[in-house]
């Protein structure tokens, strides 16, 4: 197998020339350990385009504008493409989204761990949020009852199911035997592709947690919510009708969290899914238009948006978010207690919903991921972290509570084919196509 000499990395951006110039300069410093080290940042149809002026001891950077926008999986597949297509092409290419921070020292264990493992297909970072310092994916499994994407922080360089698309170094003959991702805008496209390649080329994707990257912890995003309950299917194209059955119940258990935390509009948007994943209608935009989100807030007040938070000897903390919680002074009691399994989590909040029934809501906060359904069971106000920010919402479950239930059942024959039949997958796009340009001196 061919060792990783030349890489180039692709870096998809949409509108936001700032941080892509950000993303450029913190490859710059990557310390390449004699490797050659080049980009491409591909500018998903920006308005205004994307430029990029030149910087001393920049590497060197090729800017593809698009005409259209195609998402993160499309545009990742045109950097690909025209990285290929150059006169040298790269042994390997570094997939990085355009808000991921590559650290000095994240090229070399990447590139290191490929040559040291000749049937690895790919080899991912462990992603740190950046607004608490804390590593919180290192690649990641497809649980077996729940049919969920589950991360997870390996010792050492192992081989996981899947490795995020923020930081993934994929080996250049593996592209060319599996194909390119699948075009299914964004969300779960680097999950799919890294089951799929496996599966055709026959080898496996790592884990280095020694490569940290940048990256910020799921961000809310009311468009996400369509896309992950649609392509989150892509991950069961080979497990079993008792995987589906379980990915089922806890798409259910997220499409009802969502009605009564934001709303049925927002609730909707996975029943939308389920039906766009059961017909296989990939290339499917999210419904327009979007409900209107509440604002995110800046955790230390700023930016004219004053924030006033309840008596923080009230909140409680999900076991996962301890890290991040301590940016707002608390979840230090608990700090020393192990994350618990997702099981365990929501035995407890199933509790305490029951309570919640009988007693009535509790006063205070929770701290707890977006997409966690039962977070409005805890407490009466549910924090959200998302990035440097935050969203603090007050859910009337009251009032929300039986609609949210009548809207699920109604999305249940959706989810009732994805459990007997699956979902009809998309193709992995060659690396050359009809449309790709000739490689200089290539036949015609």
């Amino acid at each position: 197998m061919t060792r990783i000499e030349r890489v180039t990395a692709v870096i998809p951006c949409r509108n936001n020339p700032e941080q892509a110039r950000a993303a450029i300069d913190a490859l710059a410093r990557v310390d390449a350990r004699g490797r050659s080290l080049d980009a491409v940042l591909v500018d998903d149809a920006s308005d205004p385009a994307i430029s990029l002026e030149s910087r001393p001891g920049a590497i060197d950077v090729r800017v593809l504008r698009l005409d259209e926008q195609r998402g993160g999986s499309g545009a990742f597949n045109a950097g690909m493409r025209a990285a290929m297509a150059s006169p040298h092409p790269p042994d390997a290419l570094w997939l990085l989204d355009s808000d991921a921070m590559a650290s000095p020292g994240s090229l070399h264990p990447l590139a290191s761990a490929l040559d040291d493992d000749a049937i690895a297909i790919a080899a991912g970072s462990a992603l740190r949020d950046p607004a608490c310092g804390h590593v919180y994916e290192a690649g990641g499994r497809i649980g077996r009852w729940s049919g969920v994407a589950t991360p997870c922080a390996p010792a050492g360089p192992r081989r996981v199911e899947y490795a995020a698309a923020c930081s993934l170094l994929i080996r250049a003959a593996a592209l060319r035997s599996a194909g390119l991702f699948p075009e299914i805008f964004i969300s779960h496209d680097d999950i799919a592709w890294c089951l799929e390649a496996a599966r055709r080329v026959g080898g496996h994707v790592l884990a280095v947690p020694e490569s940290i990257v940048d990256h910020p912890w799921q961000r809310v995003h009311v468009a996400g919510r369509y896309y992950a309950s649609r392509n989150g299917w892509l991950a069961l194209s080979h497990r079993d009708i008792f995987a589906r059955a379980g990915r089922a119940a806890v798409e259910t258990l997220l499409a009802v969290g969502a009605s009564i935390e934001f709303g049925r509009e927002v609730g909707s948007l996975h029943v939308a899914g389920w039906r766009d994943a059961a017909a296989g209608a990939w290339n499917r935009r999210c419904p327009q238009p979007l409900p209107t989100a509440p604002p995110l807030l800046p955790i230390d007040g700023s930016d004219d948006q004053p924030m006033t938070l309840p008596d923080r000897a009230t909140w409680t903390v999900h076991p996962h978010l301890t890290p991040w919680s301590r940016r707002l002074g608390v979840g230090d009691a608990s700090s020393a207690t192990p994350p618990r399994s997702h099981a365990r989590i929501a035995l407890g909040d199933l509790l305490a919903f029951a309570k919640r029934l009988v007693a009535g809501p509790t006063e205070g906060c929770i701290v707890a991921p977006a997409a966690w359904p039962f977070a409005w069971a805890r407490r009466r106000t549910v924090v959200h972290p998302s990035g440097h920010r935050l969203l603090m919402i007050t859910p009337d479950v009251g009032g929300n509570v039986l609609p949210a239930l009548a809207q699920a059942i109604r999305g249940w024959p959706h989810l009732a084919r994805l459990i007997v039949r699956g979902c009809p997958r998309p193709d992995l796009p060659p690396l050359v196509s009809e449309s790709s340009p000739p490689r200089p001196g290539a036949p015609r």
